[in-house]
């Protein structure tokens, strides 16, 4: 059975985590750096670390905040063609999130990502690049696009997301 006092810890646990989020730790990416390395094995990381010439949009959306940050995630997301064929999540020059550790950019199954997640219900395309600005990532070449309504800036440390924008075809 639980205690009072127990239950009282997991709330104030809970809180702080809604109202803080994700804070930052000294291996966040800066505003300003390059791609991130791949962490997890069973995730398609794949971080374009110079731009590439694009052809065709496919999809675009604009996104907006889902915890209860400071600031909330803002700026739009294309997926887009690339000239050799291959597909392209770029965010446009007005992308910003709050900088937290652990931050992921999710392709997520539904139309609007939730607060939290579960395993099954997205892939993750790569470690954030930078907390602000223009910046690439490569799709895998087998991702099924049908698949997924939505892109998400997620901490995996807390399974808290950050913002989403939902895709438009």
């Amino acid at each position: 059975m639980v205690t009072l006092k127990e239950t009282s810890k997991i709330l104030a646990f809970l809180v702080f985590v809604l109202s803080v989020g994700c804070a930052p730790t000294l291996d966040s990416p800066s505003s300003n750096n390059g791609a991130s390395e791949a962490s997890a094995p069973a995730t398609t990381e794949t971080a374009s670390s110079a731009p590439v010439s694009v052809g065709d949009t496919i999809a675009t959306g604009n996104f907006v905040g889902v915890a209860k940050q400071k600031a909330p995630t803002t700026g739009s997301a294309s997926i887009q063609e690339s000239d050799s064929g291959a597909l392209l999540l770029v965010f446009d020059d007005a992308f910003s999130t709050p900088d937290g550790p652990d931050l992921k950019v999710i392709l997520y199954r539904g139309d609007e990502v939730p607060a939290a997640i579960e395993e099954a219900d997205y892939i993750t395309v790569a470690p954030i690049q930078s907390f602000t600005g223009s910046q690439q990532y490569r799709l895998p070449d087998d991702v099924d696009l049908s698949a997924f309504g939505a892109i998400g800036i997620w901490c995996r440390q807390f399974n808290v997301t950050f913002g989403s924008a939902t895709l438009q075809r």
